[in-house]
């Protein structure tokens, strides 16, 4: 059986569950996507989400919409208390 993938919106849900489980802990918390690093490299909007650190609400999931490889997207955020 072949190895699946997780999709592009399942990414994102899984991202959006793990933001908000800091954040119902940290209510001050903010977060900082991590520009990917993956072999196709980051996208200019992965780069640019990457330079602010935003409220739980606010966070870019990724990958990002227009990710030219969202299949190598690696959603990671940087926590800031």
């Amino acid at each position: 059986m072949p190895k699946r993938y997780p999709t592009t919106e399942e990414k994102r849900e899984q991202g959006q569950a793990r933001i908000m489980k800091i954040a119902t802990q940290f209510p001050e918390a903010r977060f900082k996507p991590l520009a990917n690093n993956m072999a196709a490299g980051s996208c200019k909007a992965c780069r640019a989400a990457a330079r602010k650190s935003y409220i739980a609400a606010d966070v870019p999931l990724m990958p990002l919409d227009g990710c030219p490889h969202p299949d190598q997207c690696v959603d990671n955020y940087r926590t800031i208390m």
